[in-house]
C-alpha cells in the first residue's frame, strides 16, 4: 500500500508548499512513485506544477480531491499498487479538511520558523496531531526548523525550541528532525520557476540541506522496530 504523508502547518509562510515541492521532486527522482494531492485553496503547488509540465519536468502527478470525498478517495488511493507515496499539501490553517487529511495519513511533516509567533501557532497543530495519534497508533509526526537565519538569536536555539513545543507527544512516533533549512534566495526563486531547489541551484546550501532532510524523513518512516529512538522527542 502507498504511504500517505500530510505536509501541514496552520501558520502562513512556514514553507509548507515549498517543502511539499522539494519532497515530490526528490522522492520521484529517487524512484518513488509519487502522487501529490493539492488541498490548499490557493493551489500554489498546482500552479508551480504547471510550470514543470510546460518544461517537460513532471515526474509525478498532481490532483485535487473535493473535500467531501477526501477520506474515501484517500482510502482508495492508498490501495493502488502503482503508487508508493501520496503527499498532501494541506490548507494553511486547521480546518476540517486538514484534520481529515491527517486522520488518513501515516505521517505528518511540519516546517516551522523559529519565531515566537510561529512556534505559538504551531502548538495548536501539535495538540491536534497528538490527539489523533492516540486514535491512530501508527501515525508519525515530524517537525523541522525551516527558513533558518544564522544571525538571529532565536534561530540558533531553533531545535531546542521545537523540542519544547512538542513536549508530551508520543516519543517513539514524534521526531524533531536534525536538519534545518536555511533561508536562501534559491529557495524563493526556485518556487517561481517550477523547479526544485536542486534543479534551480544545485550548489546552494539549501540543496544539500533538503537532501539530508529527506533522508531523515525516510528514516523516520521505517517500521517501529527499526527506528532510532535518539531522534525522538
Amino acid at each position: 500500500m502507498a504511504i500517505i504523508i500530510s505536509v501541514a502547518n496552520q501558520k502562513g509562510g512556514a514553507g509548507k508548499t515549498t517543502t511539499a515541492q522539494q519532497l515530490a521532486v526528490e522522492l520521484a527522482g529517487a524512484g518513488y512513485r509519487i502522487l501529490v494531492v493539492d488541498m490548499d485553496p490557493q493551489a500554489s503547488f498546482t500552479q508551480w506544477y504547471r510550470l514543470r509540465v510546460k518544461q517537460n519536468l513532471n515526474h509525478f502527478t498532481v490532483q485535487t480531491i473535493p473535500q467531501g470525498l477526501l477520506v474515501d478517495d484517500l482510502a482508495d488511493l492508498k490501495l493502488r499498487t502503482d503508487l508508493d507515496i501520496i503527499l498532501i499539501d494541506c490548507p494553511g490553517n486547521i480546518v476540517d479538511i486538514t484534520v481529515a487529511a491527517i486522520q488518513s495519513s501515516d505521517a505528518v511533516i511540519t516546517p516551522v520558523r523559529a519565531t515566537g509567533l510561529d512556534i505559538a501557532a504551531t502548538k495548536h497543530l501539535i495538540a491536534v496531531v497528538a490527539g489523533l495519534m492516540k486514535e491512530n497508533k501508527d501515525l508519525r509526526f515530524m517537525m523541522f526548523h525551516n527558513a533558518k537565519h544564522s544571525s538571529r538569536r532565536m534561530d540558533k536555539d531553533g531545535e531546542a525550541s521545537l523540542t519544547r513545543a512538542a513536549k508530551g507527544m508520543p516519543g517513539q512516533r514524534a521526531f524533531i528532525l536534525k536538519t534545518a533549512i536555511t533561508d536562501t534566495a534559491a529557495v524563493a526563486e526556485a518556487g517561481m520557476t517550477g523547479l526544485s531547489v536542486r534543479e534551480y541551484a544545485p550548489k546552494s546550501p539549501s540543496t544539500t540541506q533538503y537532501r539530508k532532510l529527506i533522508k531523515e524523513i525516510l528514516a523516520c518512516l521505517k517500521p517501529a522496530e527499526q527506528l532510532q529512538t535518539s531522534a525522538s522527542v
